[in-house]
């Protein structure tokens, strides 16, 4: 009866969200990201099951109602074929939502890769175009489009084979309005881009101009063509965080790291915590700040809660494993990527409330449909 009635309530929210939106009406305020393995969306977050030897599905979590089941609304269905949409989608190299569709990039004979369209329930897909590659760590969806990088080994036409010694990395916009793909910015040889995310028609990524250069923080005015460097030439570190305004990002000075917020609205930047002995992770969000720095030889982590005004204080102490990654903290639930150590070792999403998480509780809920 419960599974029933969640699925009641996935099809509701569904129909709601998609109805009375097309394809070419887009709001300009529609976005998505879709980052390490979960999508998040203003309404709820998509989690990428990998369930063990088989196949992924695409599950999805509601933040409204706080329910999660498999991105489907199949009665009766067993989630466990390509018949099903979440079984069908979850075998996508990237999947966004805008507006009342979801676009996604599907792999094709060869390298060749094309961006597909359906409704929200999975249904009417539409082919939209194919583009040469896939991308990187992130995919940003905003203004009818999707922005992605690239990293690609150099194909050798003398003999017809890849050259992994060689690559070249790219940063591309694909309209899903007109099907084409633009370079945002000059393809580089043996360097890479990465992005960070995107505010008020801002991009943000890093650069590496070549092999062993510095991770350099650029800003890309999405309407003028402009590229600043916000942070001048800081050498960073991949797992930095845009939070609307709020760049958080680390940086090693004298054989310690450090973690600042720039403040993009400002341009002014300020220490949040300084001294660490590794390297820490990130979480910036719209209810809370964290910093999770882990003790290898302890074997053991530390998540400080960021206060602002480079205050701080530590609020959970607790063994480096099991590993868990938070993908999103809403309405006072924490979401996160959680490993269980069964044999295969496998990832699923998992909820505890935020008031005990900030209490150090280690009781997670798997969640299952």
């Amino acid at each position: 009866m419960k599974k029933k009635s969640i699925l009641v309530l996935l099809c509701f929210v569904l129909f709601i969200s998609a109805c009375g939106k097309k394809e070419e009406n887009i709001s300009s305020g529609d976005s998505s990201r879709d980052e390490l393995g979960y999508v998040q969306t203003g309404e709820g977050l998509l989690y990428r099951y990998q369930v063990p030897g088989l196949y992924t599905r695409l599950e999805y979590y509601d933040y409204g109602s706080n329910t999660y089941m498999p991105l489907c609304v199949r009665a009766n269905c067993t989630h466990d074929t390509e018949e099903c949409a979440a079984v069908r989608l979850g075998n996508t190299s990237t999947i966004g939502r805008l507006g009342g569709k979801w676009y996604y990039l599907k792999q094709q004979e060869g390298f060749t890769y094309c961006f597909y369209s359906s409704d929200l329930d999975g249904q009417n897909e539409q082919k939209l175009g194919e583009i040469g590659h896939t991308g990187g760590r992130m995919y940003l969806y905003f203004d009818n489009s999707c922005v992605y990088t690239t990293n690609e080994p150099v194909f050798n036409e003398e003999t017809g084979q890849w050259d992994y010694e060689r690559f070249t990395g790219g940063l591309y916009q694909y309209h899903f309005d007109t099907k084409k793909e633009e370079a945002l910015q000059p393809v580089l040889e043996n360097g890479s881009y990465e992005l960070c995310g995107e505010y008020e028609k801002r991009l943000l990524f890093y650069c590496r101009e070549k092999e062993g250069a510095d991770l350099i923080l650029k800003m890309l005015d999405m309407e003028t063509g402009e590229v600043t460097e916000p942070l001048g030439k800081t050498d960073l570190y991949i797992g930095c965080v845009l939070s609307g305004n709020l760049f958080a990002y680390a940086v090693k000075e004298n054989n310690a790291y450090s973690v600042k917020v720039l403040d993009l609205d400002t341009g002014k930047t300020e220490t949040a915590l300084e001294g660490l002995e590794a390297f820490p992770s990130l979480y910036w969000g719209t209810e809370i700040r964290l910093l999770t720095v882990t003790d290898e030889d302890d074997n053991r982590k530390m998540t400080y809660q960021y206060l602002g005004s480079g205050e701080y204080e530590l609020v959970r102490t607790e063994p480096a494993d099991p590993y868990y990654g938070i993908a999103e903290i809403k309405n006072g639930q924490v979401l996160a990527d959680y490993m269980i150590e069964t044999d295969p070792a496998e990832s699923r999403l998992a909820r505890m409330s935020l008031e005990d998480f900030l209490s150090g509780k280690t009781e997670w809920i798997i969640l299952e449909y």
